[in-house]
C-alpha cells in the first residue's frame, strides 16, 4: 500500500506530549464543569433551530473528495433536511445542486451515489450536464414559449477545500467562508494529503438518540476505559490524550499503550503513528469527526433525525491510499469491527441516554474538566443557536478516588 505519510515534526510533537501525559496520569484541564440543561436534547423547537442554523447555514463536511473520484461522480447529500446533489464536472470541479428537476420538481437521483454524464429526471426524462445546464427536454415543442434554459438546476454553495466537501445547505444562506470557519485549524488538517485518501464504504447508523448525544461519544475519551473495556478499551491507555482546540474546532490525539515502549526509543526513531501507538481525532465543527490511525481513516458525520429524539450517523472508511483487493478485504473487515463497535456500544449507551433524559431525574447533566472538547462544541451549539443556558448549581465537590 502507498500511504501519505503524516507531517514528521506533528508526530514527534505529539509523542513528547503523551509520554508526558502517560508519566503523571492526567490530562490539561479545563478550568470548571459545565451543566446543560436536559432541554438542550430533548426541545423541539431548538431542535429546529439547530437544524436550520447549525446544518442548513453553516458549512458542513457534505463528502470528502474521494467519494467523487472522478468526472461524473454524484453522490446525494439529505442528511442537512434539504436534498441536495454533488456532482464532479468535466473540469474536475465539484457542484452543488437542489435534487428537483425544473420541470415538475421531482427527484432527480434516489441512490446513494453513482457515475453519470447526465443528471436525467426519472419522470419526464429532462436531463442536465454536471454543470447544472439543461440540455435535454422530450417534445420542447410543447413548451413553446417557455425559457427553458431559466430551468437550469438550482445550485447551492460548494467548495472542495482540504481533500473535503463542504456545503452551505441553504440556497438563501450566508456566503460560504471556509478561511473564516477554519481559521488556524486549516493548517492542521492539510498535513494529512486528504486528497491521496481513498474512499472504500459508507455506511449509516439510524439511532434513537438526539444527535448532540452521539457527538458527545465521539469528543472526550473519559468513557474509554469503561464503556469500551471489551472491546478496545484495553489497548487505549486509559483515554488519557493531547488536547488542543482551533476555536470551534479541536484535535485529540488519543495514546495507545503500546507508546510506553518508545519512551527507550531515540526520539528521532519513533514512528508511533505508522506502528498505531497513536490515534487522531480531529473534531469538524459542527459535527464531523475524523479519526486517523495507522493506514486507514474514519469519517463520523452526525445529523439530526426526523425528530427531536433521534438522529443519524454516516459513517465511512478511507484508506490513506491506493491498496490492493486482499488489503481491501483486510480494510472491509476492519470496517465491520468498527461499524459494530460503535452501534452496539457508543450508540447503545446514547439510546439509552435519550430515554434517561425523559425520566425527569435531573435537570441539568455535568460535562466534567476530563471532557473538554465536549464542552467547547456545546459552548459553541449555545452561542449559535441562542439556547438556554443552565442554571449555576451548587460547586461539585470532589469524591474519594478522584
Amino acid at each position: 500500500m502507498v500511504v501519505s505519510r503524516m507531517d514528521r515534526a506533528l508526530e514527534l510533537q505529539i509523542v513528547d506530549e503523551l509520554l508526558d501525559v502517560l508519566a503523571n496520569q492526567t490530562v490539561d484541564l479545563v478550568d470548571t464543569v459545565r451543566e446543560e440543561p436536559v432541554t438542550a436534547y430533548t426541545d423541539p423547537e431548538l431542535w429546529s433551530r439547530e437544524r436550520k442554523r447549525l446544518f442548513q447555514r453553516t458549512p458542513v463536511v457534505a463528502a470528502l473528495s474521494a467519494e467523487l473520484p472522478d468526472p461524473g461522480s454524484w453522490k446525494l447529500f439529505d442528511e442537512s433536511g434539504i436534498p441536495i446533489v454533488l456532482i464532479r464536472g468535466d473540469d474536475g470541479i465539484v457542484r452543488g445542486f437542489l435534487n428537483v428537476c425544473g420541470h415538475r420538481g421531482a427527484r432527480l437521483v434516489d441512490e446513494d451515489r453513482g457515475q453519470t454524464r447526465r443528471l436525467s429526471c426519472p419522470f419526464h426524462g429532462w436531463s442536465y450536464k454536471p454543470d447544472g445546464s439543461l440540455v435535454g427536454v422530450p417534445r420542447p415543442s410543447t413548451f413553446a414559449g417557455v425559457c427553458l434554459q431559466d430551468r437550469a438546476l438550482r445550485p447551492v454553495q460548494v467548495a472542495e477545500h482540504l481533500g473535503m466537501v463542504w456545503v452551505v445547505a441553504d440556497p438563501a444562506g450566508p456566503p460560504l467562508d471556509l478561511p473564516a470557519h477554519l481559521g488556524a485549524f486549516a493548517e492542521d488538517l492539510s498535513k494529512w494529503d486528504i486528497l491521496r485518501w481513498r474512499h472504500l464504504e459508507t455506511r449509516t447508523h439510524d439511532i434513537p438518540a438526539n444527535w448532540k448525544i452521539v457527538t458527545d461519544t465521539f469528543t472526550e475519551g473519559y468513557h474509554i476505559p469503561v464503556l469500551h473495556k471489551g472491546s478496545v478499551g484495553p489497548m487505549i491507555a486509559g483515554g488519557l490524550n493531547a488536547y488542543r482546540a482551533f476555536g470551534d474546532h479541536q484535535r485529540e490525539v488519543f495514546a495507545m499503550k503500546n507508546l510506553e515502549e518508545l519512551r527507550e526509543v531515540p526520539r528521532e526513531q519513533r514512528n508511533a503513528f505508522a506502528e498505531g501507538r497513536i490515534i487522531f481525532t480531529y473534531d469538524i465543527y459542527p459535527n464531523t469527526i475524523l479519526q486517523i490511525g495507522g493506514d486507514h481513516a474514519e469519517s463520523y458525520r452526525v445529523f439530526p433525525g426526523e425528530a427531536v429524539g433521534s438522529s443519524m450517523c454516516v459513517h465511512s472508511y478511507f484508506t490513506l491510499g491506493e491498496t490492493t483487493d486482499d488489503e481491501a478485504e483486510q480494510h472491509r473487515q476492519t470496517f465491520d469491527f468498527f461499524y459494530n463497535l460503535v452501534g452496539q456500544e457508543d450508540f447503545k449507551v446514547a439510546a439509552g441516554v435519550q430515554k434517561g433524559l425523559h425520566t425527569g431525574a435531573y435537570d441539568t447533566y455535568l460535562y466534567g474538566r476530563m471532557e473538554p472538547a465536549t464542552q467547547v462544541w456545546h459552548a459553541a451549539f449555545q452561542r449559535d443557536t441562542h439556547a438556554p443556558q443552565a442554571a449555576p448549581d451548587q460547586p461539585v465537590v470532589a469524591i474519594a478516588g478522584s
